[in-house]
C-alpha cells in the first residue's frame, strides 16, 4: 500500500482507539491530481447492459435495411427475418440470456467482443488501429521542439499512470449540465455515499458515470501475436518507456521502485541522447507487428528461439512507446496518412498506444483497439495535452542552457539476433507487402468555413452529427446513385464493461432527403428543411438507443456473432 505525503492513515480497534502515522513516498508532482472521489467510486454500481427482446431486435434490423434495399430485396429480407424469429431465434435468445445470467460480473458482450478482435488474423494496422492528433503547443517553439515535447509527454503519462494506479484519477463522468454537477458539492455528496449506490446518486445530479475497467490496459500493455488467437499482456511492475528512432528500439527507466518519477533532467538527457544519435538504421523489428497475425506469431516465435526473448519483454512491458520520425510534413493529408500507416520499421503497432512525434514537434497518438475503446484513450489524450501545456517540466532552452549540467544519459539499446532467412527474406518481404498495402490508402478532406458550422446546425434545430452523416450519404449518392449502409460508433461506457454500439446512420429519412436533393429545385426550401429536421430527429433517436445498448450493432451485427451455439464457448 502506498501512503502519500502528509496523509494520515487511521487504524481502528474494537474500542475505537486510533493510531495515526504519516509516511512520505510519492510527491504531489508525481500525480496529475488527487481526486476526492476514488477512481473506482462508481464501478461497483454501474448498471449492466440489458439484452433486448427478439421482436425489437428484428424490427430495428428491418428498419435499418429499409434505408438501403429496394422493395423486392426488402420483402425477401422481411420473410427471412420473420421466419428466423419463430424458428431458430428463440433457442439462441434463450442461450444468450442464460449466458448473461451466468456472467453477472460483466457484460454479455465483453468476452465475445474481445475474442472477436484477438481472433482476427488480419494485420492490426489499418484494421484495428485508430489515431488522434495533438494540437501544436500553445506555449511556442521552445515547447514544440520534439525533444522537449517528448520529454514532457513522458512525464505527463507517468503522472496519469500514478494517479490512476493509486485510485486518485478523477472518475470519468458525463455531466449533462456541468455547471450544476461538475462541482465540489457534487463530489462531496457522492464521496459520502456507499460505492454500491454511488452511480444512482450521481443520476440525481444528471451526472452519468462511465465504465473505467479498460484503463488498466493503457500502460505496460501490448497485444501478443499467437496462432489462432492473440493475447493481451500487462507487465504492471515495469518502470521504463520505449523509444523507437531510426528503426532501433531504446528503453530507459522513468520511475523508481516506489513509482516516483525520476528527475525531469534525466529524462530530458535520455531523450536528447536518443534523438541525436547517428542516423544508422536499426533492424526494424517493428515490421512483424504489421504482418498478418499468424505470420507475426511465427516470426516472433522464430526470433524468440534465436535468443530475443528479453528484448521482446522490454518492448512489451514498456509503459508506452514513443516513435520519433525523421519527417517534417506540412500537408495535412500526407501527415495523417503517415500517422495512421507510417513506416512499420519505426513502429510497434501491437502496443496499447504509441505517441508519434516528427521533426517539427507535430505529435499524434495511435492505439490498438482490442483492449479498449475511445473513452479511455481520449481521456489520456486530453489529460496529457492539458498537463504538458499547464505544467511542462522541460523547455528546449533548458536543454541548450544546461546541456553541460545534464546527467549522463542512461539508455539501453535493444539488441536483436537474426538468422539469414529473417534478415534477407522474411523481414524485407514483410516490409515490401506492408508498403504496397499502405500505398493503397488515400485520405482526403475538405474544409467549408463560415457556411456550415456546428452553430449554424444548432441554430436551425439540427444535430451537427446528423448533418455530417447526411453529407456522407449525399456524397455517396453523387458517385454511386444509390444509398449505402454507414456505420458510426457509439460508446456504451455508461454500463459495466461496456464497449461500443453501432449506430446505423443510413435511415429511411436520409434516403428520402438524398433522393429529393437529386431534384432540389422541385422542392421548396421549407420542405427540404422539414426533411432535414426529420433526419436529425431520427439520428438523435438512434444515438440515444445506441448509447443505451439498444442500437443496431449489438442487436444485429453483434448478435449475429453471438447468436450461434458455438459462440457461447468463447475461445
Amino acid at each position: 500500500m502506498k501512503i502519500f505525503a502528509g496523509e494520515k492513515i487511521r487504524f481502528s480497534a474494537r474500542k475505537q482507539s486510533l493510531l495515526y502515522r504519516s509516511i512520505t513516498t510519492l510527491k504531489d508532482s508525481d500525480f496529475l491530481h488527487k481526486s476526492v472521489l476514488h477512481t473506482d467510486k462508481f464501478q461497483a454500481s454501474l448498471p449492466r447492459l440489458k439484452i433486448p427482446p427478439l421482436d425489437k431486435t428484428i424490427a430495428r434490423y428491418l428498419d435499418s435495411q429499409a434505408a438501403v434495399l429496394c422493395n423486392d430485396e426488402l420483402e425477401k429480407t422481411k420473410k427471412i427475418a420473420n421466419s428466423f424469429l419463430v424458428t431458430e431465434a428463440p433457442a439462441l435468445q434463450y442461450m444468450l440470456l442464460e449466458y448473461d445470467k451466468a456472467n453477472t460480473h460483466t457484460s454479455y458482450i465483453t468476452k465475445f467482443w474481445s475474442d472477436m478482435y484477438l481472433a482476427d488474423r488480419r494485420p492490426v494496422v489499418l484494421t484495428h488501429q485508430a489515431m488522434l492528433v495533438f494540437k501544436d503547443s500553445e506555449r511556442g517553439p521552445l515547447y514544440q521542439n520534439p525533444i522537449a515535447r517528448t520529454t514532457n509527454m513522458i512525464i505527463s503519462c507517468c503522472r496519469f499512470k500514478n494517479s490512476f494506479k493509486n485510485n486518485l484519477l478523477f472518475p470519468e463522468v458525463y455531466h449533462l449540465n456541468p455547471k450544476k454537477s461538475d462541482t465540489d458539492r457534487f463530489r462531496n455528496v457522492i464521496r459520502r455515499m456507499p460505492n454500491s449506490i454511488a452511480t444512482y446518486c450521481a443520476y440525481m445530479f444528471k451526472a452519468f458515470p462511465l465504465d473505467m475497467s479498460q484503463y488498466k490496459n493503457l500502460f505496460n500493455s501490448t497485444r501478443i501475436p499467437k496462432s489462432s488467437v492473440d493475447e493481451l499482456q500487462i507487465d504492471s511492475e515495469a518502470k521504463h518507456v520505449a523509444i523507437i528512432k531510426n528503426n532501433q528500439i531504446y528503453t530507459f527507466d522513468v520511475m523508481d521502485d516506489q513509482g516516483c518519477i525520476i528527475a525531469a533532467e534525466q529524462i530530458l538527457s535520455n531523450v536528447a541522447h536518443i534523438y541525436n544519435l547517428p542516423k544508422t538504421k536499426g533492424p526494424g523489428i517493428g515490421v512483424i507487428t504489421a504482418m498478418p497475425r499468424d505470420q507475426a506469431a511465427t516470426a516472433r516465435h522464430r526470433l524468440e528461439l534465436l535468443g530475443n526473448a528479453e528484448s521482446f519483454k522490454a518492448i512489451d512491458g514498456a509503459l508506452c512507446v514513443f516513435c520519433l520520425d525523421d519527417t517534417a510534413i506540412n500537408d495535412p493529408h500526407h501527415y495523417l496518412k503517415e500517422v495512421l500507416s507510417g513506416p512499420c520499421e519505426n513502429r510497434w503497432f501491437d502496443k496499447s498506444f504509441s505517441i508519434i512525434t516528427d521533426q517539427t514537434g507535430q505529435t499524434a497518438l495511435t492505439f490498438e483497439h482490442s483492449w479498449g475503446d475511445g473513452v479511455a484513450v481520449l481521456r489520456l489524450f486530453n489529460e496529457v495535452f492539458k498537463d504538458t501545456e499547464a505544467s511542462p517540466r522541460i523547455s528546449y532552452d533548458m536543454l541548450n542552457a544546461d546541456k553541460a549540467n545534464l546527467p549522463t544519459a542512461n539508455v539501453r539499446t535493444l539488441h536483436w539476433k537474426l538468422d539469414e532467412q529473417l534478415e534477407k527474406e522474411i523481414l524485407p518481404e514483410a516490409v515490401r507487402k506492408y508498403d504496397q498495402w499502405r500505398g493503397k490508402l488515400d485520405l482526403r478532406s475538405a474544409q467549408v468555413k463560415d457556411k456550415l458550422t456546428k452553430e449554424t446546425c444548432k441554430h436551425n434545430g439540427l444535430s451537427p452529427d446528423a448533418v455530417m452523416q447526411l453529407l456522407m450519404q449525399l456524397a455517396n449518392d453523387k458517385v454511386h446513385s444509390r444509398p449505402s449502409p454507414t456505420y458510426e460508433s457509439c460508446s456504451t461506457a455508461a454500463f459495466k464493461h461496456g464497449r461500443t454500439e453501432c449506430l446505423r446512420s443510413a435511415t429511411v429519412q436520409t434516403r428520402k432527403f438524398v433522393e429529393s436533393m437529386r431534384n432540389a429545385d422541385q422542392h421548396s426550401k421549407s420542405d427540404l428543411l422539414a426533411m432535414l429536421k426529420q433526419c436529425s430527429e431520427k439520428h438523435n433517436q438512434l444515438t440515444k438507443e445506441a448509447a443505451m445498448g439498444q442500437g443496431r450493432y449489438s442487436l444485429i451485427d453483434r448478435r449475429c456473432i453471438f447468436g450461434r451455439p458455438a459462440a457461447f464457448h468463447p475461445v
